[in-house]
């Protein structure tokens, strides 16, 4: 399945203020920079059965999704008292994936 991440935009034109994520009002704008991903909206596109890389949000910022249409995603979390105990499960299962990459999960 193919699957579409990171990609500058938003589904909403500039002029509708309800549900727009670029119109979301935070702490971040008093920079007066944008921030590609973190105070602006990235578009996410994926067919029937895409997955998604298990992660951490860009400096362990929150997130917020929106599906613009589609069936209803499904989400799992880790708590983090949990995390290396996940990885290390993931390791075991795929430990050639995990030794050829340091950014396997």
């Amino acid at each position: 399945p193919l699957y579409g991440a990171d990609m500058m935009g938003t589904l909403f034109d500039d002029r509708t203020d309800t549900w727009n994520l670029n119109k979301l009002p935070n702490l971040l704008d008093v920079l007066g920079t944008k921030i590609p991903g973190v105070n602006t909206a990235y578009l996410y596109l994926g067919m029937w059965k895409a997955t998604f890389a298990w992660h951490l949000e860009d400096v362990d910022l929150y997130s917020i999704n929106y599906l613009h249409f589609g069936a209803p995603k499904q989400w799992y979390s880790i708590s983090q008292a949990d995390a290396r105990r996940f990885e290390g499960a993931m390791k075991s299962v795929w430990p050639a994936d995990a030794k050829a990459c340091n950014q396997f999960l």
